[in-house]
């Protein structure tokens, strides 16, 4: 359980950082020109965070439940993905009540 946690830590934080902050901007713009499907993927935190959260699974291979191993892999790469959607969002509550 505490690497799923870590792991959505890790999600919300690259997601937030790619999908909201000034520094991945010309890459969203760039990226949206290039094609649709990954211009409103990058533009969004949460669509985003599914995916690095797959990712991070396939990499880290945390276990939260005891079935078959593509089932419990699919299933925690969702739980660290809405567990990432709830810190992504406190993180942009906080940087706008900072107005940042």
């Amino acid at each position: 359980m505490k690497q799923v946690i870590l792991l959505s830590m890790v999600t919300a934080c690259i997601s937030f950082t790619v999908a909201e902050m000034k520094l991945f901007a010309p890459f969203r713009i760039w990226i949206k020109g290039k094609s649709l499907f990954f211009g409103e993927l990058f533009l969004c935190g949460y669509c985003l965070g599914h995916w690095v959260a797959f990712i991070l699974v396939a990499l880290y291979r945390p276990r939260l439940f005891q079935s078959w191993w593509l089932i419990d892999y699919f299933l925690t790469a969702v739980i660290i993905a809405w567990l990432a959607a709830v810190q992504w969002i406190i993180m942009c509550w906080l940087f706008r009540k900072t107005g940042k």
